[in-house]
């Protein structure tokens, strides 16, 4: 495990990295990720992170865990000592993103995953290269299981305006709008990625 800290950009982050967010000491792993070129944020990261979604990321501090070329993807493929070093965060995380087997995982997690089945939420066991939703759950020793995570809510916001003599962008509600910028939403954070403009 590496201990280097910076920006996404001076970390020179891939998708499969795994961060930590220093501000708030989540961990992530970085799904997509792109060098801005634009002058207005150019030279930041235009990222996509696990269990936070779009952003871009300019001056945040993040903590470099593991690279994608070397980071275990399952608790099985870990040794003891990466396995000792994985955060309680993680260990306690009841969507499973190590894939952790039944008997290996925290009184925590399993007391989680036995209340979210009485609940009749749905768990899902590691199968071949995804999670399947099983409907009888055996709790087998051997077998990694979760709590399915919740669908990303997705909404599309869409601004219309008109361009002011001055050059100038103004919203106009729908009076006179003479262009529509649109952009999606996605657990409450804009995707700016998504970022489109017409003209009407």
């Amino acid at each position: 495990m590496t201990e280097e800290t910076g920006t996404l950009a001076e970390l020179n982050v891939k998708p499969g990295d795994v961060v930590e967010w220093i501000s708030n000491r989540r961990l992530h792993t970085i799904i997509t990720s792109e060098k801005i070129t634009e002058d207005k944020w150019r030279g930041e990261i235009r990222a996509n992170l696990s269990d936070y979604g779009f952003g871009v990321f300019g001056a945040e501090m993040f903590r470099l865990i593991s690279r994608a070329s070397d980071t275990p993807k399952t608790w099985g493929e870990m040794t003891d000592e990466e396995r000792d070093a994985v955060p309680q965060s993680v260990l306690d995380d009841p969507t499973n993103p190590l894939q952790i087997p039944w008997r290996d995982m925290t009184p925590d997690v399993k007391g989680a995953l036995l209340l979210a089945h009485h609940e009749g939420k749905v768990i899902e066991s590691k199968y071949y290269d995804g999670w399947a939703h099983i409907i009888l759950v055996l709790w087998l020793d051997t077998e990694a299981y979760r709590v399915r995570p919740p669908e990303p809510k997705r909404e599309t916001v869409a601004i219309e305006g008109y361009v002011t003599s001055n050059d100038d962008y103004v919203s106009s509600g729908t009076t006179g709008a003479t262009h529509r910028i649109t952009f999606d939403v996605i657990d409450g954070k804009p995707d700016c990625a998504s970022i489109r403009m017409e003209e009407l």
